[in-house]
């Protein structure tokens, strides 16, 4: 069996470690950790949802009004509102302490 570098046993010694050392702030900086995450992820899930849907109401799969653009910036305005809602409902939804059993 072929081992890796950094085989699990140094994994576990080193989040031991980690764990007696910074117990009292352990949740603090999971919590800003896992919030961290969320953020990114809605950021990464904004660049292509707005042309995605609007692709989609353009196409008749979604609602025509989602289809409609910004003569001024040529955007999608209405999906973009629409999808940075969803998404930022999407994120909100989940619960930050379920990691914390």
């Amino acid at each position: 069996m072929a081992r890796c570098p950094l085989g699990s046993e140094h994994w576990n010694t080193l989040w031991s470690f980690y764990q007696v050392i910074f117990k009292s702030y352990y949740i603090y900086i999971k919590s800003i950790e896992l919030t961290s995450f969320r953020i990114f992820s809605l950021v990464g899930a904004l660049f292509p949802l707005p042309r995605i849907v609007y692709a989609m109401a353009e196409d008749g799969l979604l609602f025509k009004f989602l289809a409609r653009i910004n003569f001024k910036t040529l955007t999608p305005t209405i999906a973009t509102v629409v999808s940075g809602i969803t998404a930022g409902l999407d994120i909100s939804f989940h619960k930050t302490f379920f990691f914390f059993k």
